[in-house]
């Protein structure tokens, strides 16, 4: 019945002999399994992964699209232009990044494992913009960007954690001519032909086999709204001999997430204007470049670069803007500043985690070129890389998580063994940065550099931390080595500090010194008892025998070291000082994060020793018997505070900063009782299109009759010299001691336009110009209790103004560096206008460092 079915091949398979009939039976079973197993080979799914290179210079291409032809399936790279997909044999896969020609390749058995792709440039750079008639179709994407800038800005969350494994590497890169030895092998000497070889061998190795540093960190972050933040370096490992960096994590290179006004690089101590910012569809120009699909979503790639008419530290760069709640998913960005000599390309990739995106993987890469030209040129680079892992968004942390400082060291060993890092880290090292561990331990050719690094390390640990340890128990104090003024001229000393083994709890310093000028000794003992590790709850007593100048009270802003003894260089020239001898307690507290609370209580016997002065009517005295008991509090809740083992430091400047303290005294009688109130506020305003406003606003009453040294000391730095060094935060044209009273109120503002005003095009002429107005009051009451001394008051109102122009000259150093030099004028004018008139003027010469 079947047979009309069988066909023309069944009769003629059938009238063969039996042994050929067998064979092609057997074909005749198989060939359907051979052609589903065709079927199935063309249908089977392949793993095609590879990298994508710039085909010119063969650099990784980032976030390149990758998408099999004909549907919405695809890919993108990774931050090392690494990409995986699933593909089919026959899949027609086409490449497209911007600035760059498209590219198409066809899956093949032969063509789907490890593939090398590279992308031609295109010839149209990403900053020429063609504009058209209309609306530009990237604004409006940008305009819901913005929108929905504050739902997608991780700092906006009530709260986020997260763990992240960070990789920071420095490398350097010579073009020196490699046959400059060659030529002067033969007329050098036979030593100075060994140097030559050893340097040879020193910059193959660097640039070729090892790096010049490499450091992971494996760090815990926990954030709490508004400004909880809790940094915990889990463990740190360093091939940079006598590293005491502690540890970086993703912010110190970058924000995290690009949503802010204002973005802050603090590793360039610069700060630029978001392409993502209110008003900037004025200050940039939008292009859309590509609209890619991701599933559902889409995926906009508008490009972004200042307006050349506007003058702005600014990006250029790319956004993968997802249309899913318009966030950026992906961001490229780098600095546009061609004249300077230090570079930075910013890279961030993000996902959605439930409803909120967070940033997934945080590159940054900087430059810094020195050289005249190509034939002999350096370029130092630091490249960090941040993995972030278990982030948990708006989900209860608990207080106890947070101290008083923001960024810490586990108290376990942070030391571990290989095979630990193995679990943190997201991929394994390479050989070069193998080597890097290795090689600085073991190659003899690196001693010297090992040797300078130590050294070098090690002073700046000094520097940092004030402290130089001897030992375990015992560091010294460096800023008590040598100290100088007008009065003692040089004083020479000596410090430190005790930990006893076993007693963290309690540590005990001393100090001496002696001032050639005025051929006498100082000394000092203090003991800390620590009552809470993690409130910094502690107990201090000190015993001492100084010189305190007259009417500068003791806030806690007010400490010393050699850096702020720089930045603060009033210092040096103070000449007015009275002997104290104090017995003080005080108890430190810090309560939260930006907190410090310091009650305490003094007995202090001064007395008048480099001036002439009386205090009283029917007594007149010059030595005074003070006891007294006061409160200092000091608020600076954007201030990060590192702590490592026993050494705290805190190395950025942050505003505001508020100083306050209250006292209340007397001098041994019941009618000598008085009180005072003073505070410091320190602030910064920065504006997108004005620049950088800083001002103090210090005021200050005592209630009450007191000597002169008990009066506020309105801070003048006028010596009536030609040119005067430049004070912050006193009074320019206005004598040393010329003002005083028992209440004032000063504002010191400073407002610098950077650049803004005018855009350089040459390195060695970059004007930045500042304005600065200074104006104080100020009251004393009782002007017939003080003999001997004359000062004034502003009670009329003081006044000064001027401009400083800076980085009107900059100079090469080795063509490292520039030294930037600059000039600036203050004027006094108002009630208290000097008679002759080149007496209201002061000028300052300024001399800085740049790149």
């Amino acid at each position: 019945m079947f047979d009309a079915l069988r066909g023309p091949a069944y009769f003629w398979i059938n009238k063969l002999p039996m042994r050929n009939k067998q064979f092609f039976s057997l074909g005749y079973i198989l060939l359907p399994l051979l052609f589903s197993n065709f079927l199935l080979a063309q249908d089977r799914t392949l793993l095609f992964q590879g990298n994508v290179l710039d085909s010119l210079n063969k650099e990784a291409l980032v976030f390149v699209n990758i998408r099999i032809v004909g549907s919405t399936l695809g890919t993108s790279t990774n931050l090392d232009g690494r990409f995986q997909l699933l593909v089919k044999s026959g899949d027609q896969i086409r490449f497209s990044n911007v600035g760059y020609e498209d590219k198409t390749i066809v899956i093949s058995a032969e063509t789907f494992r490890n593939e090398v792709i590279e992308l031609s440039q295109k010839k149209m750079l990403l900053n020429e913009f063609v504009v058209t008639p209309g609306m530009n179709p990237a604004w409006k994407i940008i305009r819901h960007a913005l929108i929905n800038r504050r739902h997608n800005n991780p700092d906006e969350y009530s709260s986020y954690q997260y763990t992240s494994y960070n990789k920071t590497i420095i490398h350097m890169n010579t073009t020196e001519e490699s046959n400059y030895g060659k030529r002067n092998q033969k007329q050098d000497s036979l030593k100075k032909a060994q140097q030559y070889k050893r340097n040879s061998i020193l910059r193959n190795l660097l640039q070729d086999q090892m790096y010049l540093w490499l450091k992971e960190t494996q760090v815990s972050v926990a954030h709490k709204r508004p400004n909880q933040t809790k940094e915990l370096i889990l463990a740190h490992k360093s091939s940079m001999p006598n590293d005491f960096s502690l540890g970086f994590i993703p912010t110190d290179f970058q924000p995290l997430g690009f949503y802010s006004e204002i973005i802050k690089l603090d590793a360039l101590g610069q700060t630029y204007v978001n392409p993502l910012s209110n008003n900037c569809l004025n200050r940039y120009n939008f292009k859309l470049e590509n609209t890619l699909f991701k599933g559902v979503d889409t995926i906009f790639i508008v490009s972004f670069v200042p307006k050349s008419q506007k003058n702005f530290n600014g990006f250029k760069g790319l956004f993968y803007i997802n249309s899913e709640g318009y966030a950026l998913e992906n961001v490229i960005a780098e600095t546009v500043d061609t004249l300077s000599k230090f570079q930075m390309r910013i890279q961030q990739q993000s996902r959605k985690i439930g409803q909120h995106w967070f940033p997934e993987i945080l590159d940054t890469e900087m430059s810094l070129n020195m050289g005249k030209d190509e034939t002999r040129k350096i370029q130092i680079n630091i490249h960090n890389r941040s993995y972030i892992e278990g982030v948990e968004i708006n989900q209860t942390i608990p207080e106890n998580i947070f101290s008083y400082a923001k960024r810490e060291e586990k108290i376990t060993p942070l030391v571990l063994p290989d095979s630990n890092w193995q679990l943190y880290r997201i991929e394994p090292l390479n050989q070069r940065e193998s080597n890097t561990y290795l090689y600085w331990d073991t190659v003899n050719a690196l001693k010297p550099i090992r040797n300078f690094l130590k050294i070098y390390n090690g002073l700046t640990r000094i520097l940092a931390t004030d402290r130089w340890p001897i030992g375990k128990a015992f560091s010294l104090r460096v800023s008590d080595f040598a100290k100088f003024n007008k009065y003692e001229g040089t004083r020479w000393g000596l410090g430190g500090q005790v930990q006893f083994p076993g007693m963290s709890w309690f540590n005990l310093g001393g100090y001496t010194g002696y001032g050639i000028k005025d051929q006498a000794w100082k000394y000092g003992v203090t003991s800390e008892i620590k009552l809470h590790q993690h409130a910094d709850l502690k107990l201090k007593v000190s015993l001492f025998k100084d010189l305190a100048e007259p009417g500068v009270p003791s806030m806690l802003s007010n400490t010393y070291n050699l850096l702020a003894a720089f930045n603060q260089p009033r210092g040096f020239l103070q000449f007015r000082f009275d002997e104290v001898r104090t017995k003080r307690l005080d108890v430190y507290w810090r309560p939260a994060q930006g907190w410090q609370i310091n009650p305490f209580f003094l007995d202090e016997e001064r007395d008048i020793i480099s001036y002439e002065y009386f205090y009283g009517i029917d007594k007149k005295m010059s030595s005074f018997n003070l006891r007294e008991v006061g409160f200092n509090l000091r608020l600076a809740p954007f201030e990060k505070l590192y702590k490592s083992d026993n050494l705290e430091s805190i190395l950025a400047q942050t505003f505001p900063v508020l100083d306050l303290q209250m006292t209340k005294g007397n001098f041994g009688t019941n009618d000598s009782w008085f009180s005072t109130l003073q505070f410091n506020f320190d602030h910064q305003i920065i504006s997108k299109a004005l620049g950088r406003s800083t001002y103090r606003f210090s005021a200050g009453k005592i209630w009450g009759s007191v000597p002169y040294s008990y009066l506020f000391n309105i801070p003048g730095s006028n010596l009536d010299q030609d040119f005067q060094i430049l004070v912050p935060r006193t009074f320019q044209v206005a004598g040393f001691y010329e003002f005083a009273g028992d209440q004032f109120a000063a504002l010191f503002w400073e407002h610098n336009f950077g650049e803004l005003l005018f855009k350089s095009k040459s390195p060695f002429f970059k004007p930045s110009l500042s304005l600065v107005q200074h104006v104080g009051f100020s009251h004393a009451s009782k002007r017939e209790v003080h003999h001997n001394l004359t000062f004034d008051t502003m009670k009329k109102g003081y006044y000064e103004s001027g401009l400083y122009l800076r980085d009107i000259l900059r100079v090469p150093y080795y063509d490292m560096f520039y030294l930037n030099f600059g000039i600036g004028g203050m004027m006094r004018w108002g009630p208290y206008r000097r008679m002759e008139s080149k007496e209201n003027f002061a000028f300052q010469f300024m001399i800085g460092i740049g790149f």
